[in-house]
């Protein structure tokens, strides 16, 4: 049986950096979204995760990291703190 784990602890210093699906498939793997969700969810809400991201960043001095994408050449990459609190407004995709 799958357990849902804890998101690791940002605390130590140690803040490791996620695109906004690599943060949803840790959901996923996690326990804390279902597969089935991922695949319907509109562009538009991941649009406006990453907007949600970018402005909390802003907030707290913090630069997103860029990442090769295959399909928009570059993606932004985010600290877990930021993406945690990101989904915050996001938790009603829950199981």
């Amino acid at each position: 049986m799958n357990q849902t784990k804890p998101f690791p602890d940002p605390s130590d210093g140690n803040d490791l950096y996620m695109t906004i699906l690599a943060f949803l498939l840790f959901l996923i793997e996690q326990g804390i979204l279902l597969k089935t969700i991922l695949s319907k969810l509109p562009k538009k809400v991941l649009q406006q995760m990453g907007k949600k991201a970018t402005k909390i960043c802003k907030e707290k001095g913090i630069v997103p990291k860029k990442v090769p994408d295959e399909h928009y050449y570059q993606i932004n990459s985010y600290p877990l703190s930021v993406l945690v609190e990101m989904w915050k407004g996001f938790d009603d995709l829950l199981i």
